[in-house]
């Protein structure tokens, strides 16, 4: 995307964040827009975010829980991908 498409998508997804109430307005769009590889990628990228400070909080892993939950994803693989991407950032650290 160029920096115009990037502004126009950030601004879409701020006034989207403000109205929204619950998980389930973005969880739901989500659900019928991609199969269960893409909804998996989302819950991944998730994680990255939450790791990207190099910490996990309670409230962070709620959301992803939460999230993982209404997009179908099992506990299993939610548990996972967050143990993937920590040891992946903690592999980057230790390199």
């Amino acid at each position: 995307l160029d920096d115009d498409a990037v502004d126009e998508l950030i601004a879409a997804a701020t006034a989207a964040d403000r109205e929204a109430v619950d998980l389930y307005s973005f969880t739901s769009l989500i659900n019928r827009s991609l199969d269960e590889d893409g909804r998996r990628r989302i819950v991944k990228m998730m994680w990255e975010i939450v790791y990207a400070d190099g910490r996990m909080n309670e409230f962070e892993d709620n959301i992803v829980w939460r999230a993982s939950d209404l997009l179908g994803i099992s506990q299993r693989d939610r548990v996972e991908m967050r143990l993937e991407v920590a040891e992946a950032l903690k592999s980057r650290d230790d390199a």
